[in-house]
């Protein structure tokens, strides 16, 4: 799951005059973006023939793409060798459609954007079933996500002198008229009596501590836990593992709560026009501290793995901007660039080509605050210490394991 770029603005509107200039310069391009032809809407291409449907994509893919200026694949000689390959194919036919596919499949595996995948629009068609994402089919092999379930009956049961947990299914919108089922489960506990956690298994935090009880009572709790000064002195565990992202809401709404200042941790920057390298200038992005924040000054401890995407990495990567910060467990996913699906507000990220496919991908460029774009790489650990297969099938939580020894130094 990706986060959204318009909230990704409001972090920082009132603080830097630069998103206001940005937001006027994009609205200047949104007015002119009706007046340019075809170019920048690969939906409207035929359907119903292969040649056209490369054209829409590779078109879409050439003006929407956000990362053309670190990518290394060649676009160009993507045009040059498929673009007879799909006019040959006979629509409507089942073998040189699963060719279309693979051919797409071979034109994007290399691309570095974390998020990206495309998926097919008819219905009880061959290609309704699959889909193709880049970075999952590199990362194969790398270890599974790990169940919330597994974190209430190993990390909860196991470690924690007391732990509450809430769990709620709830329609998530996750690209342009994609909705999908997803549930927030939150768990917080106190650990030595001194060590306060706190985990959530995607970011919908803010949304679902307004809609539901259970979710609303674990969060003050741990709430009130932050503020209690008899606990937390050893420190706080912030758990991502396992966490595919969500929304950028929950910046402000959790992160916020440890900061009573805002909190510079990334740039982000636009398209600015059709061409792979127009791009707008690069804009703080900003944490602003929510209503009830503390200065947290204990040692703060985030808990990796290979599969904290997106919002997890950005959360990670914001605290870690503060001094009292560690972080332990694996290099993450490397999804980093904010998504939207308000796509017609923007001249990058996702798109429909030719009503035969939807291509999900970054509306923006991330860098973080250290000048480096960690897009398609994952942002490493302070501490690596890697998922270990055997410790789980044990119920042993290695990683909170090595948290709890480096709190207690």
């Amino acid at each position: 799951m990706g986060i959204h770029i318009g909230s990704f603005k409001k972090i920082g509107q009132k603080m830097k005059k630069q998103i206001l200039w940005l937001a006027i310069v994009l609205l200047a391009i949104v007015a002119c973006k009706k007046d340019i032809p075809g170019v920048f809407r690969p939906d409207q291409y035929a359907p119903t023939d292969f040649n056209q449907i490369f054209e829409a994509f590779w078109t879409g893919m050439n003006n929407n793409y956000v990362f053309w200026s670190i990518d290394t694949v060649n676009w160009d000689k993507m045009y040059a060798k498929y673009k007879p390959q799909f006019a040959a194919l006979n629509h409507g036919t089942k073998d040189d459609t699963l060719n279309a596919y693979h051919y797409l499949q071979q034109m994007t595996q290399n691309l570095i954007d974390g998020h990206y995948n495309i998926s097919f629009l008819n219905k009880g068609s061959i290609l309704s079933s699959l889909s193709i994402n880049p970075a999952s089919a590199r990362k194969k092999g790398q270890p599974p996500f790990l169940p919330f379930l597994y974190f209430v009956q190993v990390s909860g049961k196991h470690y924690m002198d007391r732990f509450d947990t809430a769990f709620r299914n709830d329609t998530v919108a996750v690209g342009s008229k994609n909705p999908q089922v997803r549930g927030l489960g939150v768990m917080t506990g106190v650990i030595q009596q001194h060590i306060l956690y706190f985990r959530l298994n995607q970011f919908l935090l803010a949304d679902m501590v307004a809609k539901d009880t259970g979710i609303r009572r674990v969060w003050i709790k741990f709430m009130e836990d932050l503020h209690n000064p008899t606990l937390a002195t050893k420190g706080l565990i912030i758990d991502v593992r396992s966490n595919p992202g969500g929304l950028l809401e929950d910046m402000n709404f959790l992160v916020g709560r440890l900061v009573t200042k805002p909190l510079s941790f990334a740039y982000t920057r636009e398209k600015s026009g059709n061409g792979r390298l127009d791009y707008t200038p690069w804009a703080d992005a900003v944490c602003l501290p929510s209503i009830g924040a503390v200065n947290y000054t204990a040692p703060i401890v985030v808990l990796t793995d290979k599969n904290s995407i997106s919002m997890s990495e950005m959360t990670a990567m914001a605290l870690k901007r503060l001094p009292n910060t560690h972080i332990i467990g694996d290099t993450t996913w490397g999804a980093n660039g904010p998504l939207s699906s308000a796509n017609q507000l923007y001249l990058g990220g996702q798109f429909y080509f030719a009503n035969f496919g939807f291509v999900y991908t970054s509306s923006a460029m991330y860098k973080y605050r250290d000048g480096k774009v960690y897009e398609g790489k994952g942002f490493p650990p302070d501490q690596y210490v890697p998922f270990n297969s055997d410790s789980v099938s044990a119920g042993k939580d290695t990683q909170l394991e090595a948290a709890i020894q480096y709190l207690n130094k």
